[in-house]
């Protein structure tokens, strides 16, 4: 887990890739570019994923929460 694997969810919003592995990153762009539904199915996630996780109030609320368990 980091800050990659938490904000791309393989098969669901994105597809991921090995670091460095060229043959792999252009197949996954092969796969998008061919199966339009795919790439609207992770993009219809994605979006609805971001819209509940990022949303302002919700950020500010977990972010005074932290700061708050710090002191």
């Amino acid at each position: 887990g980091n800050g990659v694997s938490f904000l791309n969810q393989h098969g669901r919003s994105s597809l991921l890739v090995p670091p460095g592995d060229v043959p792999a990153l252009a197949d996954a762009l092969q796969t998008l570019l061919r199966d339009e539904v795919t790439r609207a199915r992770m993009g219809a996630a994605a979006r609805e994923w971001v819209s509940a996780e990022f949303d302002a109030k919700q950020m500010a609320d977990r972010t005074a929460s932290l700061y708050g368990s710090l002191v």
